[in-house]
């Protein structure tokens, strides 16, 4: 981390509400119909499978002792305590799909007259186990892997899969592509509530679970690469921790109950384009509580972001129900923007340092506060205010220049475009 930046000439700290967001939203559709652009600001789509996502890079990653008691980790956070109280967790343990898992395996157990737990699927989830989650087209995690590792877990689930031969919601696949040590693994499917389907592959003492057929097929052929990830998964490689950069749990060092990583391509609601430097975030829970990282790509991503903080920090509104604060790429800001104004060159330098994001209770996910610098002299500090009158506003026929005026007040340093 870097000190604290001295000021450079006439400062001007600026609180912009949803008007940044909105001009940087302009200057990334102008750069995305153009085609133009850094190359450094691109990222390439990676597609896998049918879904078109990575199953090497989950959006969300989980690394826990036990998946049933996660919900009740997260409240001992005082933040989560008290935004989402005692009902996440009853929400959580009467899940609609949830239930309709276990009642489907209840079901199957007492046709088939089979010596398996009542709770067989509540003990799975008190396992150590890791969850991938990746979001869908709505921005929703709605694709998973979970793998469950249990000692004897085979030979538990021996007769369930058995079973498979001749029931009407447990059925063997035809996926025949997960081979670990020459050995075909076999694929299962659960039918539950209806049309809703688990997928599932076992090998020792792991069990693999999916949300899709899809996750391994491309087009209709089995995608080689998804289904070595699904083997590699069974076979114990850490695929997951290796591209997440994380240290391996052991006994020797501090006990972590709970890991989360989140991702960046989830947190960066599309902007990953301002913040390049960024890769995500990562909770740990241990004895003594919660902690939390900030995980950072190299710097060669964004040579020019700032990563001090404090003048952020000292800018953020009061009364937000959360805040963040990340390194943001001026330079590529700059770029974006030169999209929608012929006077970019005029802000060379005016946009600096960190970025913070606050939500407050009526907002929306994807519309934050953006609390930004901007470190110019008073000339440039009149640019934004003419981007925003420019690119943002309510359209009229009947007004002047076809665009509804902009006001502007100043309260105290702070210059506000409504």
């Amino acid at each position: 981390m870097s000190g604290e930046k001295k000021a450079k000439g006439w400062r001007f700290y600026g609180l912009v509400g949803f008007g940044a967001i909105a001009l940087l939203s302009a200057g990334v559709w102008a750069l995305q119909y153009s085609g133009s652009g850094p190359e450094k600001t691109l990222s390439p789509l990676v597609v896998h499978n049918n879904l078109q996502i990575d199953l090497n890079e989950p959006d969300l990653f989980l690394d826990s002792d036990s998946l049933s008691q996660l919900p009740k980790d997260l409240l001992t956070i005082p933040f989560l305590h008290d935004v989402l109280s005692e009902d996440f967790v009853f929400y959580y343990q009467n899940h609609a799909d949830r239930l309709g898992i276990e009642g489907s395996i209840r079901r199957i157990v007492y046709e088939h007259d089979l010596t398996l737990k009542d709770k067989l699927f509540s003990s799975l989830l008190d396992q150590p186990a890791q969850a991938a989650l990746w979001h869908d087209k709505q921005g929703h995690l709605s694709h998973y892997m979970v793998l469950i590792q249990r000692s004897g877990l085979s030979k538990l689930l021996e007769p369930l899969l058995f079973a498979a031969t001749s029931d009407s919601q447990l059925s063997k696949t035809e996926i025949s592509s997960i081979k670990i040590n020459s050995e075909t693994i076999p694929v299962y499917q659960l039918r539950y509530n209806g049309n809703n389907v688990l997928m599932f592959a076992t090998y020792q003492d792991k069990i693999l679970a999916f949300s899709s057929s899809d996750m391994l097929f491309k087009d209709d052929q089995q995608d080689t690469e998804a289904t070595a990830i699904a083997s590699d998964l069974l076979s114990g490689k850490k695929r997951w921790e290796t591209r997440f950069g994380l240290e391996a749990r052991t006994a020797e060092k501090t006990p972590v109950r709970q890991r989360i990583v989140v991702s960046a391509r989830l947190l960066g609601f599309g902007y990953q384009r301002l913040m390049p430097s960024f890769a995500g975030v990562r909770f740990e829970m241990g004895n003594d509580g919660w902690h939390s990282f900030l995980a950072l790509n190299d710097e060669s991503a964004s040579v020019d972001a700032s990563f001090d903080f404090t003048p952020v920090w000292n800018s953020m509104p009061a009364g937000a129900s959360f805040c963040v604060a990340v390194p943001y790429s001026h330079g590529i800001a700059e770029e974006m923007l030169s999209h929608i104004s012929q006077e970019n060159d005029k802000l060379n330098g005016a946009l600096d340092g960190g970025a913070g994001l606050c939500w407050y209770e009526d907002s929306k996910l994807q519309t934050p506060l953006f609390v930004g610098q901007f470190d110019g002299t008073a000339e440039q500090a009149q640019l934004p205010g003419k981007l925003f009158t420019q690119n943002i506003g309510a359209h009229e026929s009947k007004a002047p220049e076809g665009v509804l005026p902009v006001s502007q007040t100043q309260q105290g340093e702070a210059q506000i475009w409504r």
